[in-house]
Formats: C-alpha cells, structure tokens, sequence
C-alpha cells in the first residue's frame, strides 16, 4: 500500500483494511466503523482487534456452543457496549432502542456470577446474531472497576 514516493495516511490504511477485508470479518468492521473514530484509529490498534477476535473464533470453535456462549463473557477492548446474542440473560430489556451498524435490538441489565456473587452488568446491548457475549473494557472502567490482563485471562477489580 505503502511506496517510497505516495504518502497514505493511516487513517486511509485502516480505510483500506476495513473495505477488503473477507466477508466473515464484516461484524469486525461494523463494531469499528460504529464504535471507533477512525481519524484516530491507527493500524496496530486494528490488527490487534482482528487478532483477538480470530483467536476468540479459535477458542470458540473449541468449545461447546452452549457452555461458551450461555456461561463465558469475553472481555472485548475493540467494542465500546457490553453485547450479547442471547435475550433470555436479561433481567430486564428495552427493546425500543436499537442501532443499525450491529443490528441492536435492545438494552438492558443482565446479571453475571462472578465467584458466587452476582453482578448486575448494565447497559447491555442485545444483538440477535451475536454468537458470543461481550464485555467492553471501557464500559466496564466507566463504571469504576479495574481490569487486570495476565497470560490467556482478565481479573476484574470492583
């Protein structure tokens, strides 16, 4: 993309990327093109979120369906709102407010069991085809808590 004559932005690389990338990453580029500025995204921060997607697409595959997708949040610091595919997690939903770039059809509160204690999560948005559940690294420190990363695992730290 890049000669030693032709100066190209970064942001008209991410552009680029984002535009050719193969059809099964087009969820990749909705959540970014909804929730990122892409005048300040920069390559390394875009190729880092498809590698954690592929290698949550490999994991996934790994495991079954209904263990990983009921049971398992994966904290995502490439979407900036908590998502998931399944309604029946809800507590309590609105099904009145929805997005278009993830298909949105709904928000509301679920609650997780964290080491035997559960926690409201707020704010969530249901997406029907979503087959993971996520929880955004910068919703969850809005709300006060700390995340520590360490080896293939995240500790959260109210």
């Amino acid at each position: 993309m890049r000669n030693h004559s032709d100066r190209i932005s970064d942001q008209q690389v991410v552009e680029k990327i984002l535009i050719s990338v193969k059809e099964k990453y087009e969820y990749i580029v909705a959540i970014t093109e909804e929730t990122k500025d892409l005048s300040k995204l920069s390559i390394k921060e875009l190729v880092g979120s498809f590698r954690a997607h592929e290698k949550r697409r490999f994991f996934r595959e790994d495991q079954p369906k209904e263990t990983a997708f009921h049971n398992e949040w994966y904290v995502d610091s490439g979407c900036s709102n908590h998502m998931t595919g399944d309604e029946k997690v809800f507590l309590s939903i609105n099904n009145s407010i929805t997005t278009t770039l993830v298909d949105a059809k709904g928000k509301g509160t679920i609650s997780i069991n964290m080491k035997g204690c559960g926690k409201q999560i707020h704010d969530v948005l249901y997406v029907p085809d979503l087959e993971e559940n996520l929880l955004s690294v910068s919703q969850v420190m809005k709300n006060g808590y700390s995340l520590v990363f360490r080896d293939n695992y995240c500790k959260i730290y109210d």
